[in-house]
């Protein structure tokens, strides 16, 4: 088993911040989650919806009873970047808080759940 350090957990969601998904552009965030599993032996796969649209799967064991988790890569339009206080596709931490576009909805969750 793997553990994962506290920067570690910050660079994953770092990653995915970055990584432009508004009005489901979800198949770049497919690709990261892809390739960090099989980094672990976690065998996945990305179903395409069409060009820019994807779900992951992943699965680990094959005993029951089975657990499903579940969350969305995208995010909606951020709007005028200029009206942000902080780069929406960058992590930003200020006074203990980190600020970027999905950061708790859902790429914050993502990464929990990728983590876990």
């Amino acid at each position: 088993m793997s553990v994962f350090s506290k920067e570690d957990k910050i660079q994953i969601l770092s990653d995915m911040i970055e990584i432009n998904t508004e009005n489901d552009n979800e198949l770049e965030v497919c690709k990261y989650l892809k390739s960090l599993l099989s980094k672990y032996d976690i065998d996945s796969k990305i179903l395409e919806v069409d060009d820019n649209r994807a779900n992951l799967i992943a699965e680990i064991g094959d005993g029951s009873p089975k657990l499903g988790i579940s969350g969305h890569m995208d995010v909606v339009d951020a709007g005028d970047h200029n009206e942000w206080k902080h780069d929406p596709f960058k992590l930003t931490e200020e006074d203990g808080k980190l600020y970027g576009r999905g950061t708790t909805d859902m790429k914050g969750g993502l990464a929990a759940l990728v983590i876990a």
